[in-house]
């Protein structure tokens, strides 16, 4: 079933699916390119609208107690708007690739994402804003906003919650899935890797600013209408942001790979398109592996609080989620300027990739090691400075990462649209999440921490068997060479 792919080596592709050879040139552009100023508000826009769409979808869980009280609700439901998030990617992302594949379709992908949130916040503030209707019964100080005589009109307050929830979470794939996209549109090759790590992972620090600033905003049940009114002033700020000036591509492109985008150069329709990256063994196996590690990481600092909590507060728990949460932004913002700087990191990905999963290997094992495991002590002595250590190496290890997988998906695949392999990527990743926390309740903490090792050595199989191939660099050198 697996081949090398679609695209051989020499990037021809042949049978059905059309023909483009070294006698056909594979983009008929000048051989000069130029670059924009402007690809750094393009970019800045493109990160608040990711940024922005992260902390709106995650509003609800670090204000979980106040907003259960808020609404008369329980706490599943508020887990629910939470994993909300990934059961509608799942649904959303093969509409975002193919919109954002088409020839003019970024503008129109990054626009309709901005507009969801957008519309999505601003859905959550109906109920507060008309309280009278949506929660009659008034106040009450030790329960919050309560309408036990009149269930019909409780349950219309969080049909808007429900609402703008998943459109919140729809525009999701919008900015995972379409963040080479941007970075090839825009940027040179020599700060393409940079550009994906910022847009990568201002999604990521979303989170980590959602969880560290919510809980100081909203201190008691009454303050969650002052966060949703804020969300939504940021939705709509950052949309017209984007309105005002969010080009699909500059007037001339940046790289010979941004050019051949511009013509669609793979000549393959979208359902070629995601055959051709299915079929290619190198691809599946970097995706799959890195969503599969992405997706365990995701759920594990999820339930991380429930894991340490035995020995720790909730203050030391929460604050080793966001060590390793920035450390992970840290990590994965250094990798990009490194990669596209240092000759050595740049033609070699797939071992970089191997040498930080080795060394988040070594901190997960260690991490794990420090608490009891199918009822054995712990192997190495427990203390607050160590476990802090490890959870936060372990976090910048995997987070350095994330950048690297999309660039090398990329380069696996070209000139298969970007869109495409991105897509695919972020598709596994959502996968995992889902199936992770729908098994964490029923696993024992120290268990959660063992799967976690687990999931990292087998992405470490996958990546080692992974047939490294740059075929987008080649084209462009062999574009420089041959003007």
């Amino acid at each position: 079933f697996f081949s090398s792919g679609c695209l051989p080596d020499r990037m021809a592709l042949g049978g059905e699916m059309g023909v483009i050879n070294e006698a056909t040139p594979l983009v008929a552009t000048p051989s000069t390119h130029r670059v924009y100023l402007a690809r750094f508000w393009v970019l800045g826009v493109f990160s608040l609208l990711s940024f922005n769409q992260c902390i709106a979808w995650l509003t609800y869980s670090p204000i979980s107690d106040f907003a259960q009280q808020y609404y008369g609700i329980e706490e599943s439901d508020t887990d629910f708007l939470l994993n909300l998030g990934a059961i509608v990617y799942i649904g959303v992302v093969p509409f975002t690739v193919w919109l954002s594949g088409q020839p003019s379709g970024l503008r129109p992908t990054v626009l309709l994402g901005g507009w969801m949130v957008a519309l999505g916040t601003a859905i959550r503030v109906i109920p507060t804003i008309w309280s009278d209707y949506f929660f009659p019964g008034g106040w009450d100080p030790q329960h919050g906003r309560q309408c036990d005589n009149c269930p019909g009109r409780a349950n219309r307050a969080m049909a808007c919650i429900y609402m703008g929830q998943i459109l919140v979470a729809a525009a999701g794939p919008v900015f995972m899935a379409t963040v080479t996209k941007v970075s090839q549109s825009w940027f040179p090759a020599t700060e393409r890797t940079t550009a994906t790590s910022v847009a990568v992972l201002a999604n990521n620090l979303g989170a980590a600013m959602g969880f560290l600033m919510m809980p100081e905003m909203v201190r008691s049940f009454s303050d969650v209408p002052m966060l949703l009114f804020a969300h939504a002033v940021l939705g709509v700020g950052a949309m017209a942001m984007a309105v005002v000036y969010f080009p699909n591509a500059p007037p001339t492109p940046p790289s010979a790979a941004a050019a051949g985008e511009m013509q669609h150069a793979s000549g393959l329709t979208y359902w070629q398109e995601i055959k051709c990256v299915c079929c290619n063994y190198s691809f599946m196996a970097a995706a799959v592996g890195n969503g599969l590690l992405a997706g365990v990481f995701n759920g594990w600092t999820g339930v991380l609080s429930s894991t340490l909590t035995p020995k720790y507060s909730d203050s030391q728990t929460g604050w080793f989620g966001f060590a390793s949460t920035i450390a992970s932004i840290t990590g994965g913002l250094l990798i990009g300027p490194i990669a596209d700087r240092n000759r050595w990191v740049h033609n070699h990905f797939k071992m970089t990739i191997i040498i930080l999963l080795s060394l988040g290997l070594a901190s997960i094992f260690f991490f794990t090691a420090s608490f009891p495991f199918a009822g054995h002590s712990e192997l190495i002595p427990n203390s607050l400075f160590p476990v802090a250590i490890f959870i936060t190496l372990s976090g910048m290890f995997y987070g350095t990462t994330y950048p690297l997988y999309y660039e090398l998906t990329v380069e696996l695949t070209y000139p298969v649209s970007e869109a495409v392999s991105s897509g695919m990527l972020t598709l596994f990743i959502n996968a995992a999440t889902i199936v992770f926390l729908f098994l964490a309740p029923d696993l024992d903490g120290y268990i959660v921490n063992s799967l976690m090792a687990v999931a990292t050595l087998i992405c470490l199989v996958l990546i080692i068997s992974v047939k490294e191939k740059y075929i987008r660099r080649e084209m462009e050198n062999r574009d420089t060479r041959n003007p």
